[in-house]
């Protein structure tokens, strides 16, 4: 359930449709100048098209006023994260419940974490997830 999304018109409303990515392409950047040198500003057309955005896109179809999870051909393309928080792509929401607690029981507090993944498109492809940082966290709950 995504409470920030209640209507198919909120998600349009609220739906990412640009995004900064590290141009991976570029070998020229020199650690310790400007650390945007090798981010790119894209729309999020760009990431559906050579597949990078399938384990977080979603599809509009306008002819029903319905929304999807996934990419189809027959609507437009928006970033909703619903596949990766589904569990579709990798198992995000198990290893979470499961991280979580261990981590919180090992600092003795509540934690946060920062986290990414690298998630290879289509079938039969090792998924990967790593821990960047682990912290306390001191907000109340």
């Amino acid at each position: 359930m995504l409470p920030q999304f209640s209507s198919v018109k909120d998600i349009l409303r609220n739906a990412q449709r640009r995004f900064y990515a590290l141009d991976m392409s570029r070998s020229d950047i020199v650690p310790g100048l400007p650390t945007d040198a090798n981010l790119v500003h894209l729309d999020t057309s760009e990431a559906v098209t050579d597949g990078a955005a399938a384990a977080i896109a979603s599809t509009y179809r306008r002819s029903d006023d319905c929304i999807s999870s996934g990419l189809s051909d027959d609507g437009t393309p928006l970033i909703t994260f619903a596949p990766l928080l589904k569990g579709r792509t990798l198992p995000l929401p198990d290893i979470l419940t499961r991280l979580l607690p261990a981590c919180a029981n090992g600092l003795a507090s509540p934690v946060e974490i920062e986290f990414a993944c690298d998630i290879q498109p289509g079938l039969g492809h090792d998924q990967l997830f790593q821990v960047l940082q682990l912290r306390r966290s001191w907000s109340k709950t």
